[in-house]
């Protein structure tokens, strides 16, 4: 399993898009979707590690069980994280599209 460092990405006070003009705030919509890109791509790597992960299960779970678990925990726990976080950005990103 990989270690991955997951990072919330930084929505500014900058890209608060209600008082914005609307080049700065064509610059934050292209921003946002980018940050919505890469947590996408660390989703993919989560959801590639849980099936790496549910593989090693089925197939006995070698000599540390215990160490699958926890792994298992880890990768759920991150893909939680990271759905509140691209709910979160794709909330900004619907409120920016609408305006």
């Amino acid at each position: 399993m990989s270690s991955m460092v997951i990072s919330s990405p930084r929505i500014t006070s900058r890209c608060r898009l209600t008082s914005l003009n609307w080049c700065s705030r064509c610059e934050c919509i292209i921003e946002l979707s980018a940050k919505r890109a890469s947590l996408q791509g660390l989703m993919d790597e989560l959801y590639a590690e849980l099936i790496e992960n549910f593989a090693r299960f089925d197939a006995g779970g070698g000599p540390e069980p215990d160490r699958l678990f926890a792994e298992l925990k880890g990768i759920l726990s991150k893909i939680a994280y990271l759905r509140t976080l691209l709910r979160d950005v794709d909330r900004e990103l619907n409120t920016a599209e609408a305006e």
